[in-house]
């Protein structure tokens, strides 16, 4: 019976991914293993359009700072087992090292500085330039989360390590989570999803 259950959930999901691709959409299988990567450190100005249409004014807020804050929440999956305290002491010191590593970028909180000359955006940074800049000795509560983004650094989850290289413009976008080898995993690439998804709201 198992094994008909994953026939069937597999033949399913070819179905799904048939179906996207033939209504042009992108299929974005998210896993450990995946080829199809999102880079959680993406930095993108939220569409306000549908906002402008209901107050016809919408503020121009930081797209940095509110990525900071997602980050943030992000992060503290990695170390759920923190006391609030520490959770606390942890979150004051991703604000700071945060912010560096997209100063780096040449990233600030206006938004120009999201695109480059050609009005495209940025490079982007990735987990392991945060893993660099909280190894830094100016940082005293980074260690719990340190142990935690090793793996998804130079472990067996590296390949969240890596720049976008999946069409994220199209207004049809299916995600795969079916074959996470690591179930731990799933709350990670369904907060990836959601705030994806989030951004064309």
């Amino acid at each position: 019976l198992h094994t008909a259950y994953r026939r069937q959930r597999q033949m399913c999901i070819r179905d799904r991914k048939r179906a996207c691709l033939e209504l042009g959409g992108t299929f974005i299988e998210l896993s450990e293993t995946s080829s199809s990567h999102i880079n959680i450190m993406d930095v993108r100005v939220r569409d306000t359009s549908a906002d402008a249409m209901i107050d016809s004014v919408t503020e121009n807020k930081s797209a940095m700072l509110a990525k900071i804050s997602v980050l943030k929440t992000f992060f503290s999956l990695l170390t759920s087992n923190l006391s609030p305290a520490e959770q606390d002491d942890l979150e004051g010191e991703l604000d700071i090292a945060l912010t560096k590593v997209y100063r780096k970028y040449g990233i600030t909180e206006d938004n120009d500085s999201l695109f480059d000359e050609n009005g495209n955006y940025k490079e982007m940074p990735i987990l392991g330039d945060v893993y660099e800049e909280c190894q830094k000795d100016d940082y005293e509560c980074m260690s719990p989360l340190l142990k935690q983004l090793k793996k998804f650094v130079y472990g067996t989850y590296k390949g969240f390590n890596n720049r976008t290289n999946v069409n994220l413009d199209n207004l049809y976008i299916v995600f795969d989570v079916s074959t996470i080898g690591a179930k731990n995993l799933l709350p990670i690439v369904m907060f990836i999803a959601t705030d994806l998804s989030l951004i064309h709201i």
